[in-house]
């Protein structure tokens, strides 16, 4: 019978093995899954605001046909408010002149507010700075003049991504640059959170896993093992005729006592032979002479039985 420490010790090592398994497949796709995350939630945030920046550039070029100059352009705040609130990553929305020159900026606010500067002496007519009153860089535009391919641009700078749109006016060609910007710790948050619930996941995981494994290891193996070791155990004592813990007087051992027993005359039957024979060849040696061939004879089988000849 199978000891309850040995059984113990048998589905334990399985629940661990089963377990550790589970915590490797497990770490090795979020492993995977974090490594691909931040490339695909990047392509969509892309593409989330290049669809909300051609919409916004678009209104804007709109308006600009209407004769609206872009550096005194009046409703610009009521434009980009709508973009925030439908762009919870966004963190700025800028747009300056062929030269690089500023002429809105919008942050991330709790309320879209805006208010107008207008200083002559740096020419920065139409000014709007949204939340701080922190001055506007002037933005370098040698890149975005020569370049040739499909917009928006994408560029990655000081931890920022940008995607900057051309505007454009009917007969008076480029007014201008629309810049939407949002910081790389977006993507950083995400994926950490990814990595959070992939940990709680893994968690819930193992430790239903293991439940499951120990229940079946209880009632689909080690319960069904001892039925049958009590089973077969029961079959054999009932064919030897006697159960565990009984007398032992059964026909088969009965049959094996009178085996015994027969065995037990036999050895002595041969030895009272053996002793007999003994004694009638060392009579027999008595008679020859020493250097007789069947004296010889006669002492070697007396060596033999006696066990001297060994």
């Amino acid at each position: 019978m199978p000891s309850r420490s040995g059984q113990g010790r048998f589905g334990g090592k399985i629940i661990l093995i089963v377990l550790t398994i589970i915590a490797l497949s497990q770490a090795l796709g979020t492993f995977l899954s974090v490594l691909s995350f931040e490339e695909i939630y990047l392509k969509t945030l892309i593409s989330k605001y290049e669809i909300l920046g051609k919409d916004l550039n678009r209104r804007i070029e709109q308006a600009l046909k209407f004769g609206k100059p872009l550096d005194r352009f009046l409703g610009m705040d009521r434009l980009v408010e709508a973009l925030f609130r439908r762009a919870d990553e966004l963190g700025e929305v800028s747009i300056f002149d062929p030269h690089g020159r500023p002429l809105f900026s919008f942050q991330k606010a709790e309320a879209v507010m805006a208010r107008a500067v207008v200083d002559d002496k740096d020419d920065a007519r139409g000014k709007v700075l949204l939340d701080r009153g922190e001055p506007m860089r002037p933005r370098s535009t040698q890149n975005l003049g020569a370049y040739q391919g499909p917009w928006p641009r994408v560029l990655l700078t000081e931890g920022r991504y940008h995607l900057v749109f051309p505007i454009r006016a009917p007969f008076s060609g480029l007014q201008g640059y629309l810049e939407l910007s949002f910081d790389r710790s977006v993507l950083d948050a995400k994926k950490w959170e990814l990595v959070r619930r992939s940990i709680t996941k893994l968690l819930v995981a193992v430790a239903l896993t293991g439940l499951a494994v120990a229940l079946l290891i209880r009632f689909l193996f080690v319960t069904p093992a001892v039925r049958q070791a009590r089973r077969v155990e029961a079959a054999l004592f009932e064919t030897c005729g006697s159960a565990p813990g009984a007398d032992e007087s059964g026909p088969v051992f009965t049959e094996i006592g009178r085996v015994q027993q027969a065995m037990e005359a036999y050895m002595s039957h041969t030895a009272e032979v053996r002793s007999e024979v003994l004694d009638r060849l060392r009579s027999l040696e008595r008679t020859p002479a020493e250097d007789d061939a069947p004296a010889r004879v006669i002492r070697l089988m007396k060596d033999t039985l006696s066990g001297e000849g060994r």
